[in-house]
């Protein structure tokens, strides 16, 4: 059930970060992305770089017990530490539902079970109360998110964010699409909705 209680943990990842957060074990925490700035408490951790250009050799000097990413297998730099011995582990999130269960999957690895299976189970709460609340809406508010902005991204069906806006019951504007992550092809798109 629990990997290890790991004292020394690098986070790739806005999300980790802000999981390793939500379970109240961020003192564990010895270095975070550029973009890890939520709570506001993470900009003060020591920075890797950005979620898509980390500095190796940095995460290295820091001595991490493991180095926690989010659908990185695919990434350079994943490769790279793992010949340089670290210890990685590679969440894949591509959902809502995902998201959700990064809570109880972060928990387990990093030796907090029953913490992360109640902080779960408390989200998982407040998200069945938030889709309660607007089931079947009948006015559905039209919605655009940018995830990135240079160049200008969004996500379209399946992806946690297009799941999320669903469940307050509006709509993602790009869930026609059919695909999560379109990057290239909604660059035009999302420039011609703005």
């Amino acid at each position: 059930m629990q990997d290890k209680n790991y004292q020394r943990i690098v986070s790739l990842a806005p999300s980790i970060t802000e999981v390793i957060f939500y379970l109240g074990e961020q003192r564990r925490l010895v270095g975070v992305t550029d973009q890890c700035d939520y709570p506001p408490e993470a900009k003060k951790f020591p920075k890797i770089g950005g979620f898509g250009e980390p500095s190796v050799e940095r995460i290295v000097s820091l001595k991490p017990d493991i180095v926690l990413t989010s659908d990185y297998k695919s990434h350079p730099a994943y490769a790279k530490m793992l010949s340089l011995g670290l210890n990685v582990k590679d969440f894949e999130t591509s959902t809502f539902g995902d998201a959700i269960g990064l809570v109880q999957q972060i928990g387990d690895v990093i030796g907090v079970h029953d913490k992360a299976k109640a902080k779960q189970d408390e989200l998982n709460r407040r998200v069945d109360e938030i889709r309660r609340r607007h089931a079947g809406e009948k006015n559905r508010v039209n919605v655009y998110i940018e995830i990135w902005h240079s160049p200008i991204m969004t996500t379209g069906r399946g992806s946690y964010v297009s799941d999320m806006i669903d469940a307050l019951g509006a709509k993602n504007i790009f869930d026609d699409l059919g695909q999560a992550v379109p990057a290239d092809q909604l660059r035009g798109s999302a420039c011609a909705e703005s």
